[in-house]
């Protein structure tokens, strides 16, 4: 099967075919995928969904970045003209290297365009992990407390912990994890951003 670019300009002149997923994919990407190559100019898009957080491209190539003819087409001819596609530039900490030449595109559901912008958190808290307990076989429960810190402000006011200890002084957040993924990945001592955004009445 075969998909040709219904764009105009150079982007039209790319046509991608489906392929078979190699079993090393197989084993990284997960839910609704299909792999997607173009002969000509041997890029390749994995196009995945998931019920919770929609559609994603994942756009490579062998030995360069991907083109913007490339990554325009492959939005465009794969998924058609309705949805709303973005491309994440999170902290570099957060970067997963698992191919070299590689974009991601995700689905951004937002009504209006404005709208991500109105979801921004209402207010952002810092907090540390205090203690970690196993209330019942298969849980795990988090004690947290906003941060503190002895450090002085510097010149500028720098001093993260302060100013968060400033607007936040005191107060707890105690959760139970049921999902075994998240167990043990918790530990005394580290600290978290907790970002509080409202939400529609279900």
């Amino acid at each position: 099967m075969s998909r040709a670019a219904t764009q105009p300009g150079r982007a039209s002149l790319i046509e991608w075919r489906e392929a078979s997923l190699p079993p090393d994919v197989k084993q990284l990407v997960a839910g609704r995928t299909r792999l997607y190559v173009s002969t000509r100019t041997l890029c390749k898009v994995l196009v995945s969904h998931e019920p919770a957080t929609g559609w994603h491209l994942s756009i490579s190539h062998p030995w360069r970045d991907p083109s913007w003819d490339e990554i325009k087409s492959a939005r465009y001819t794969l998924l058609g003209d309705e949805l709303r596609m973005t491309m994440d530039l999170p902290p570099s900490s957060e970067f997963v290297d698992v191919h070299e030449y590689c974009f991601h595109l995700y689905e951004c559901r937002c009504k209006h365009k404005s709208q991500h912008l109105r979801n921004r958190p209402m207010m952002r808290a810092k907090m540390s992990v205090r203690e970690v307990t196993k209330p019942y076989e298969g849980a795990e429960q988090l004690h947290m407390a906003p941060v503190v810190s002895g450090e002085t402000f510097g010149p500028n006011g720098e001093s993260e912990n302060n100013s968060y200890s400033r607007w936040t002084p005191s107060g707890s957040l105690s959760l139970v994890i049921t999902n075994p993924n998240l167990h043990g990945k918790f530990t005394v001592g580290d600290e978290y951003y907790v970002d509080f955004t409202p939400a529609p009445k279900a």
